[in-house]
C-alpha cells in the first residue's frame, strides 16, 4: 500500500491512489482559493449554508429560531442576521373578479383584505360615482355652492340673468308676498276675478290668406269673446270678414249695420243682407294695401243669444276714412257651445300678410 509521509503533506504531492482519513484532515484556518483545493466546513457554511447556518459571507447568524412568515434581516445594533416580521407583511386578498376602473378598498380592518367599489377612474381622469349618491367632505354630503351650482332645495341668493329655454314651474300655489313670481293660474284667477280680458290667441298673418280659426276655445266658460284686428286688404276688390262660430256657414245669423259715409255724406242703415252667413266683423273698399280697424265683441255662453257689436272703419289709406260702421246682430244657434270662431274674407285671399288678429276672452 502506497503510503504519504510528511514531507509529501508540506511540499506538494500528487497520488493516483484513493485515501482514506481515520479523522478529519484539518485544512488551513484560510478559506481555498483555487478551484481544485479542499474546502473545509467553514468555507461551506460560509458561502452554501447548512442545516444550521451561524453565519452568512462570515457575519454571524442569531441562534434564535424564526417563526411563520419571518425572515432573515441584519441588525447593525447586534452585528447579525437575526429573525424580524416585516413591516406590513402578510397576503392581501381579493375578491375573484372586478369591476374595470373601480376604486380599490380595505374589507374590514385587517389590511390583508380588499373588495370591489362603485366608484371608478377612468383613463382619463374622470371619477363616476353611482346615480342618488352624493360626495361628501368630511363625512357631510357636498353641496351645490361648494361647486358654484343651484340647489334643487334652500333657500339661495342667485346673481346674474339667467335664461330658461322653457318655462319653469312654480309650486301649485298662489303666491303670497309681493317679489314671488306670479304663475300663469295666478294672472287668470286676479283677472277673472277683477273682470279683465285675458288675451287667447295673436295671429299674424304670414302669407295672404282667406281665413284662420281660433281653436280650443269654450265659450261657457268664456262668456263673451273679444276681437281686436288690423286688416290688411288683399284684393282689388270690396271685401266683408265675417266671423262664424264653430265654422258655420248656414244663413243662422242677423246682422244690421249703422255708418257714416264719407265726409259730408249722411248715416245710412243696411239690414241682413250683408255677411248674412256670418257675423259682420268688418269690411275693406278695392285697393290692395287698405287697412280696417276692428274692434268686436260677441257674448259667448250657450242657452242664450249669441248677440254681438263690431265697430270699424271701411277703408282707410292716403289719411282718408271712408266709412265709420257700427254693425250688430246674433247667431241663431243658442244650444252648442263654441268651440271655435272662425275669421273669413268673402274674397279668397282676402286678408293679406301682415294683417293681425287677436282673440281675448273676458275672464268670470
Amino acid at each position: 500500500m502506497s503510503k504519504i509521509i510528511t514531507t509529501d503533506i508540506i511540499n506538494e504531492k500528487t497520488t493516483s491512489a484513493g485515501v482514506t482519513f481515520g479523522q478529519f484532515p484539518i485544512t488551513p484556518a484560510a478559506a481555498p482559493d483555487a478551484d481544485y483545493e479542499v474546502a473545509n466546513k467553514k468555507y461551506v457554511d460560509d458561502n452554501i449554508g447548512g442545516g444550521d447556518a451561524t453565519s452568512i459571507q462570515g457575519v454571524d447568524v442569531s441562534s434564535t429560531a424564526p417563526t411563520n412568515g419571518q425572515q432573515l434581516v441584519y441588525n447593525s445594533t447586534s452585528s447579525q442576521y437575526e429573525p424580524s416580521t416585516p413591516a406590513g407583511g402578510g397576503d392581501v386578498t381579493g375578491p375573484s373578479s372586478s369591476t374595470d376602473n373601480a376604486v380599490v378598498r380595505f374589507d374590514s380592518t385587517s389590511g390583508k383584505a380588499i373588495q370591489n367599489s362603485t366608484v371608478a377612474i377612468d383613463d382619463n381622469g374622470a371619477v363616476n360615482i353611482p346615480s342618488g349618491q352624493s360626495y361628501k367632505i368630511n363625512g357631510t354630503a357636498l353641496a351645490a355652492s361648494d361647486v358654484g351650482a343651484v340647489a334643487t332645495s334652500g333657500d339661495e341668493t342667485v346673481a346674474g340673468v339667467k335664461t330658461f329655454s322653457s318655462f319653469p314651474i312654480s309650486p301649485s300655489s298662489a303666491p303670497t308676498t309681493d317679489y314671488q313670481v306670479a304663475n300663469k293660474k295666478y294672472i287668470d284667477d286676479t283677472a277673472a276675478a277683477r273682470g279683465m280680458w285675458t288675451l287667447v290667441e295673436r295671429y299674424e298673418a304670414p302669407s295672404d290668406v282667406t281665413s284662420y280659426t281660433f281653436t280650443g276655445l269654450d265659450g261657457n266658460t268664456a262668456r263673451r269673446y273679444l276681437i281686436v284686428a288690423n286688416i290688411i286688404a288683399g284684393v282689388t276688390a270690396d271685401t266683408v270678414y265675417m266671423v262664424r262660430p264653430n265654422a258655420d256657414s248656414g244663413s243662422n245669423y242677423n246682422n244690421q249695420r249703422l255708418f257714416v259715409l264719407d265726409a259730408g255724406s249722411p248715416a245710412g242703415d243696411n239690414g241682413g243682407a250683408v255677411g248674412s252667413t256670418g257675423m259682420c266683423l268688418g269690411a275693406n273698399k278695392t285697393t290692395v294695401g287698405n287697412v280696417s280697424f276692428v274692434k268686436f265683441e260677441m257674448h259667448a255662453k250657450s242657452g242664450l243669444i249669441r248677440n254681438y257689436i263690431s265697430e270699424y272703419n271701411h277703408t282707410y289709406a292716403a289719411n282718408d276714412v271712408g266709412y265709420l260702421i257700427t254693425a250688430r246682430g246674433f247667431w241663431t244657434n243658442t244650444a252648442d257651445n263654441i268651440t271655435s270662431l272662425q275669421i273669413l274674407a268673402d274674397q279668397a285671399t282676402g286678408i293679406k300678410t301682415g294683417s293681425i288678429i287677436e282673440l281675448w276672452k273676458l275672464a268670470q
